[in-house]
């Protein structure tokens, strides 16, 4: 109980500076090293779902509706605090100018959050009915670090999403090269280890995310041949000086 007060307070606080100065809100997610501390909202929300399991399921009434309530409260903060980590990662080396010698310890917030995630497994996972328990306690170990092929596909995710938000801003910007063709075969790689994995684990939905990220590839590779075939009309590329040979 001590615990949600000082949550309450604190948040009530945030929401009140940020009301007084509407401008602050974006330019905190941004602004060194506040932005890094961002992450430990979302460690107070792993302290209270934590909490809750203990003095709510493992040592209170264990009521059925709290053990949902938990397991979907795991689910979502799993997810929020991965697409954290990657957004506001980005967002810190694309808006924050920045060099190795200013890091400092708080950089680490945003990707401890989601590591947590592994803690918070380790917690409820034991109580929760056999048939939620095993991917549970598989993306408790993808998040923590210490399972050999899931860990590496959640890091791979990390990158790609780092990625993509990166491509997203630079469209604008960018002309054809043949390098765009890497849009399409190293993400197939990351595709057939989704599909690996889903394999392994007997698991439904990992492999509709599968067959979605097949599909989505098949898009890419199409409008990538479109835009190859583009660009030679154009004489963008394939001609004198208009390719890699450019800077030769």
């Amino acid at each position: 109980m001590f615990d949600l007060i000082l949550f309450v307070c604190l948040r009530t606080a945030m929401t009140t500076r940020f009301i007084l100065e509407p401008r602050k809100p974006a330019k905190s997610l941004i602004h060194p090293p506040e932005c890094s501390f961002f992450g430990s909202f979302w460690l107070s929300i792993s302290t209270i779902i934590g909490s809750t399991q203990i003095y709510g399921i493992t040592r209170g009434p264990k009521g059925a509706w709290l053990i949902v309530a938990v397991r979907v409260l795991f689910w979502i903060y799993a997810a929020c605090a991965l697409i954290n980590a990657t957004v506001q990662y980005w967002l810190f080396f694309q808006f924050t100018p920045n060099k190795v010698l200013q890091m400092n310890p708080a950089w680490s917030l945003p990707l401890y959050a989601a590591m947590l995630t592994g803690a918070i497994a380790g917690l409820i996972g034991p109580l929760q009915p056999p048939e939620q328990r095993l991917p549970i306690i598989v993306a408790g170990c993808a998040y923590q670090g210490l399972d050999i092929a899931i860990f590496m596909w959640l890091f791979c995710f990390c990158l790609f999403g780092f990625a993509t938000l990166s491509f997203i801003v630079a469209i604008p910007r960018m002309g054809f090269t043949l390098s765009w063709w890497v849009f399409v075969f190293l993400n197939v790689g990351f595709n057939i280890a989704t599909i690996e994995i889903g394999t392994e684990l007997k698991s439904e939905g990992i492999w509709w995310v599968s067959s979605v990220m097949a599909i989505l590839l098949v898009v890419i590779w199409l409008f990538t041949l479109v835009s190859l075939v583009k660009a030679v009309w154009i004489r963008q590329i394939m001609w004198p000086g208009r390719d890699e040979d450019k800077d030769m």
